[in-house]
């Protein structure tokens, strides 16, 4: 069960794109990490001085979808990172200095 504070949030939505991509009515969700600014930016896009990471919102959400309590390596540039999906917060790891980034999920503001 996920929280917000004190209080406990479900999500609500049709089915994801991912599990079925033909249906009309599917939530297309998008994945994304909080950078040093709190500007929130979403997995494999550049922006400014952040790299592309080597995997897509679309894998992320798969990967979730697949096995909410996985963690996941990937890379951005130069730098390696652990996504782990378990517990109430899901969070990044920057391996090399243990620097943690939040990380949310949201249905496509771009659609």
């Amino acid at each position: 069960m996920m929280t917000r504070g004190s209080a406990k949030v479900r999500r609500l939505s049709t089915f994801s794109s991912v599990v079925q991509p033909t249906f009309i009515l599917t939530t297309e969700w998008a994945w994304y990490w909080e950078d040093e600014n709190g500007t929130w930016i979403q997995y494999a896009a550049s922006a400014g001085l952040h790299s592309a990471s080597s995997i897509t919102s679309e894998d992320l959400e798969k990967l979730y979808l697949e096995d909410d309590k996985a963690v996941i390596e990937f890379t951005a540039g130069r730098q390696a990172y652990k996504l782990s999906f378990q517990g109430n917060v899901v969070n990044c790891a920057l391996l090399t200095f243990h620097l943690f980034r939040f990380v949310h999920q949201q249905s496509n503001p771009n659609l």
